[in-house]
């Protein structure tokens, strides 16, 4: 099955699972785990790199030559991305980040409302 898969969808980055990261490295942050900074750093890089200004949602598929598959993303996504921007919001205390997060959140939020 997992076979079938890979021959359907190419190997992929996706924002999907960024945001699933960054979730999880703000709560290792938060318990004093050392990587957990490093990690959501980057992860929050990759969500500001998928952000489309013109249509100020995220796009969700990128391939291994770091071009975007599609122009938008899903809804599901979506909601995963605000709820990992609001945890680094509220848990994280690295003004960099915060504001990185900050600025993501209030890009994206209009896009469902």
């Amino acid at each position: 099955m997992l076979f079938l898969l890979f021959q359907i969808m190419p190997m992929v980055y996706t924002t999907d699972d960024n945001a699933r990261a960054l979730l999880v490295s703000a709560l290792l942050d938060e318990l004093g785990n050392s990587e957990g900074l490093k990690l959501s750093s980057r992860y929050l890089a990759f969500l500001g790199f998928a952000f489309n200004h013109h249509t100020r949602q995220l796009r969700n598929f990128m391939d291994y030559q770091h071009k975007w598959l599609e122009e938008k993303g899903y809804d599901d996504r979506h909601g995963r991305l605000l709820w990992a921007l609001g945890t680094v919001l509220n848990r994280c205390s690295i003004p960099a980040e915060n504001g990185m997060a900050a600025w993501l959140f209030e890009q994206t939020l209009p896009s469902i409302l």
